[in-house]
């Protein structure tokens, strides 16, 4: 399991923030499985009192409520804020691969999309993401001259081995990674 550090040292005097827990809590989802998603094991692994918990979280609902909206807020919205800039749409698509890659931004795609497929209260958040990233890509692909079956293909496989990458390629460096991306990029916007 991946080691923990809080973005804050935790004395009297400086306070976890709520962003420390979201990010423990996706780490304990991804690498440890929902039924380890519990106040008492967060506390445990991180080191403070259920205190510090109800600071930030009303109830347990609440929590896993905004743990979805942490995900979908740093691990979505944030990525296209970034790229938006570049205005050639081949360029914020292979911009977009590279930084996914580079900053693992996929790490908890799949432990999210399998908690959301048993939880009805995160399903529909989940989804909206999911159709946030798919709408992105679409345009992207209409932006290059893609339309129909030629368009919705290249959106689902971004969108599918985006998501897959981190546990199809965990093995390879970074590199040799980021060599795969180009390749991948040079395919998809190919016309046939």
């Amino acid at each position: 399991m991946a080691s923990f550090e809080p973005t804050m040292m935790t004395t009297k005097k400086d306070r976890l923030t709520k962003a420390d827990w979201l990010e423990k809590a996706l780490q304990i989802l991804a690498f440890e499985g929902i039924n380890k998603l519990t106040i008492d094991h967060l506390v445990k692994e991180i080191g403070v009192t259920t205190g510090s918990y109800y600071w930030h979280f009303k109830n347990r609902a609440d929590f896993l409520d905004q743990l979805v909206e942490y995900w979908v807020s740093e691990y979505t919205q944030i990525i296209f804020d970034k790229v938006i800039k570049t205005e050639d749409p081949r360029e914020r698509l292979l911009a977009l691969m590279i930084l996914l890659t580079e900053e693992d931004h996929v790490r908890y795609d799949t432990a999210i999309l399998e908690w959301g497929s048993h939880e009805p209260l995160a399903r529909e958040k989940i989804q909206k993401a999911i159709d946030i990233r798919l709408h992105f890509l679409r345009t992207l692909f209409a932006e290059m001259g893609f339309e129909g079956d030629d368009l919705e293909m290249r959106a689902y496989t971004v969108l599918t081995f985006q998501t897959m990458e981190d546990h199809r390629y965990n093995k390879l460096s970074k590199e040799e990674r980021l060599r795969h991306v180009k390749l991948r990029h040079r395919m998809l916007i190919s016309k046939p």
